[in-house]
């Protein structure tokens, strides 16, 4: 079990390679389209995350980063495990009580390990704290991720996708 920290572009701006790399290399070890699809490009990638950090500093912050630090089974040295985005929706009315489920990815390293599961929990505490009481994500069938059952909530099978609702927080 590692350690479970909010992203802080002061802080933690020196992650993006991480991000690129997990990120690249869950595609490419699922065969998943993840956003891109492969052959990759990385410095579209490294863009893309770019972007995404970057929203962690705008006011209010339009994404929050929910980051597990594990142990290196080589060197023992803390590294980045997995992560998920807080994506909030700020242009409309009703965009204060709620969030998107966005990339929660976990190193290829580090699956099996419960990862996901720490992330979601903290995700919803955050998510709670901001009184967003509906998360909404979508998984693709094809995906190596199970489909989310939320305590409360809807799961509904739109083609290819699942369309998961949760509320309340």
């Amino acid at each position: 079990m590692g350690e479970i920290v909010v992203f802080d572009i002061d802080k933690h701006r020196y992650l993006l390679p991480s991000f690129v790399n997990i990120h690249a290399s869950t595609i490419e070890t699922e065969k998943i389209a993840l956003t891109f699809l492969p052959p990759l490009n990385l410095d579209k990638m490294r863009a893309y995350w770019e972007e995404q950090l970057a929203k962690t500093t705008s006011t209010p912050p339009a994404n929050t980063i929910i980051m597990e630090f594990c142990p290196s089974t080589k060197t023992g040295k803390a590294e980045l495990a997995g992560f998920v985005v807080l994506a909030k929706h700020m242009w409309t009315e009703t965009g204060a009580l709620r969030a998107n489920v966005e990339k929660l990815i976990v190193s290829p390293d580090y699956r099996k390990r419960g990862c996901g599961g720490r992330l979601m929990r903290k995700l919803e505490e955050v998510a709670r704290s901001e009184k967003r009481t509906y998360l909404i994500t979508d998984v693709r069938k094809m995906s190596i991720v199970k489909v989310p059952r939320p305590r409360f909530g809807m799961s509904l099978e739109i083609g290819d996708y699942f369309l998961v609702m949760a509320s309340p927080l």
